[in-house]
């Protein structure tokens, strides 16, 4: 089991991150995610960011949705920007209590620092192991 003891509350925030983006993703339909990476394939990339569609390339809904990760967004991965706009496509649909857990939580992971967010994506892949 993992250990939340020391660096404890920063574990169990992330994995709790985690934990809700998964449970969010798997609430939603099928349709949405189909939808979303569509709209993800159309973006075009730029070179200077680290991959994926720059933050002003995307949609008025979409940097609503993503608004904690602006700051961050140019030096995300084009694989973690896909997921990101798969949460924003399915954003407009989510009751009002879901959003905003939802973006309280965008704004925590962009608090982390680039370690806090890997121990965090370690820790969330190790619970997963412990599953039933």
């Amino acid at each position: 089991m993992t250990n939340f003891s020391g660096s404890g509350r920063l574990t169990a925030v992330a994995l709790a991150l985690l934990l809700g983006f998964g449970l969010v993703a798997v609430s939603q339909t099928a349709t949405a995610g189909a939808a979303s990476a569509s709209t993800a394939a159309a973006r075009p990339s730029t070179a200077a960011n680290a991959g994926g569609p720059s933050w002003f390339s995307l949609s008025a809904e979409q940097r609503r949705a993503l608004g904690p990760l602006e700051r961050d967004w140019s030096s995300i991965d084009a694989a973690r920007k896909s997921k990101w706009l798969e949460v924003a496509a399915r954003f407009p649909t989510m009751p009002a209590a879901d959003q905003q857990r939802v973006q309280e939580r965008m704004a925590e992971w962009a608090r982390m620092t680039p370690t806090e967010r890997g121990r965090a994506r370690l820790s969330f892949q190790e619970s997963k192991q412990f599953s039933p």
